[in-house]
């Protein structure tokens, strides 16, 4: 599973008293709770196993931020990077929980695409282009093998582009002529068979957003959640039937799903 969405459902039906103690046993006991001052909400990323949080914080003693992974069953955190000067931006887990995918920026002001691993071996650089302003890992394939990611040229062209992670080349996705109004401010993730990329960007002349759909194969873009309230992307259900998302239709902030078939 790449990744676990829960999902509490209410049916009418009909257990045994047996059955409802237990229940009840259950609900009794508190769910776990880890407490991360330094977390970032907005960059972080957790295993599909639930063990390992990856999550960016500030270095004590420099300026930047850098890496950090915290084991959640010995509650033991290490830090992964480091450098006065340089640090990480954003990060994303690989499906196996063991490597981490980070947008690293160096003194000069480039950026690149980096991989290490949870225990922090075999860092390397998988992509850097000078032409490049941002580079930004924004989830990986079911594989294994490709991260999503957007680049933000310094022509002003914006790309989204597949990474694969055994040499580090490109496949371009799609090009912007401008940089759209989703970059680094939503959420892209790609389906559990790998042929879409779901994501939300602003409405057209709207402060709010929208949900859309990109095929991979095809570059075909479809809107899938269009409506005037504020839509944001969560994530695909695991079996890719479905996209979770937030939105305040009802005064509230809600999640809400929607099934897909096809990209529609």
């Amino acid at each position: 599973m790449k990744r676990a969405l829960f999902f509490i459902v209410l049916l009418g039906v009909a257990v045994s008293p047996v059955m409802a103690q237990k229940a009840q046993d259950r609900a009794k006991v508190p769910p776990k709770q880890y407490r991360l001052a330094e977390f970032y909400e907005y960059s972080g990323s957790i295993s599909s196993d639930g063990r390992y949080l990856a999550y960016i914080a500030l270095d004590m003693g420099v300026s930047e931020d850098h890496l950090f992974v915290l084991d959640l069953q010995t509650k033991k955190r290490r830090q992964l990077t480091h450098g006065e000067g340089q640090g990480v931006d954003e990060v994303i887990m690989a499906p196996d929980g063991r490597q981490i995918a980070y947008e690293w920026f160096n003194e000069d002001g480039s950026h690149e695409l980096r991989i290490i691993g949870v225990d922090g071996s075999g860092p390397r650089v998988l992509y850097h282009d000078p032409d490049i302003r941002r580079i930004t890992p924004l989830d990986w394939s079911p594989s294994g093998k490709h991260i999503l990611g957007a680049l933000w040229r310094k022509d002003g062209t914006y790309q989204i582009v597949f990474f694969l992670v055994a040499d580090g080349s490109v496949r371009v996705l799609k090009t912007y002529d401008r940089l759209p109004q989703f970059a680094w401010e939503g959420r892209m993730r790609v389906s559990p068979d790998g042929r879409y990329i779901a994501y939300d960007l602003l409405a057209q002349g709207s402060p709010q957003r929208d949900i859309w759909i990109l095929s991979i194969e095809e570059g075909r873009e479809l809107p899938v959640v269009e409506n005037p309230a504020n839509d944001l992307l969560l994530d695909w259900t695991p079996d890719g039937k479905g996209i979770l998302f937030a939105s305040d239709r009802r005064g509230t902030l809600d999640a809400w799903l929607i099934e897909i078939a096809e990209g529609k």
